[in-house]
């Protein structure tokens, strides 16, 4: 395997607005040669190489905002980047290519002893590289031969959709006889969405 090597700058600001509330703003630049990536060639599944090397490029910058006292607290933040690789001549999105990212939270003090809160992540979907299995996906594809099939597309040319995710939480503590308890309870995915985060392939049979 190579030898990973990763240069990073970044660059960051902040000011507070007023009492308990912040706003920053954060750049970043990342380049990684080195890299273990799968074959970006498209062409036919089988007989390919474990493994080529290539480099990574990220680039970022950040907005986020912060209310860190009084009784309602939460933080907001927009991130626009980009991460490429680079390797046997060609340039694609890297798998970790996330070109929007927001995730904003929210706490409230409803009483001294019950708090609700939600977190809410929205972001672009994962890039993935198709694998074509039939003749008919293959006739859809400007890269596909019929006759090499199962088929790896253009690398990452393909993207999941949007990521959403809603959390929503309630918690009570109070103090009795001395003794700290408390419950909560916690709501994962409460929109019910199918966020896909890895490309495992589809097949569809009848």
């Amino acid at each position: 395997m190579p030898a990973l090597r990763s240069d990073i700058v970044t660059l960051g600001a902040e000011a507070w607005l007023s009492t308990g509330r912040s706003v920053s703003i954060n750049a970043f630049a990342r380049r990684a040669t080195g890299v273990a990536s799968s074959d970006p060639r498209p062409g036919r599944l089988y007989n390919r190489p474990a493994y080529v090397v290539g480099s990574n490029n990220a680039r970022g910058v950040e907005l986020s905002v912060r209310q860190v006292s009084g009784r309602v607290t939460g933080s907001a933040s927009y991130t626009l980047s980009r991460s490429e690789m680079d390797a046997v001549g060609m340039k694609y999105h890297a798998s970790a290519d996330r070109p929007h990212v927001f995730n904003t939270t929210v706490m409230v003090r409803a009483t001294s002893a019950l708090r609700a809160g939600a977190a809410f992540t929205a972001a672009s979907g994962v890039p993935f590289t198709l694998t074509i299995a039939t003749v008919e996906d293959c006739a859809r594809s400007q890269t596909c031969d019929a006759n090499q099939l199962p088929w790896v597309d253009a690398a990452n040319d393909s993207r999941a959709p949007t990521y959403a995710s809603l959390d929503l939480l309630a918690d009570w503590s109070a103090r009795f006889r001395g003794l700290d308890i408390g419950a909560y309870a916690q709501l994962r995915n409460a929109l019910g969405r199918d966020n896909a985060t890895i490309y495992t392939g589809e097949e569809n049979a009848c």
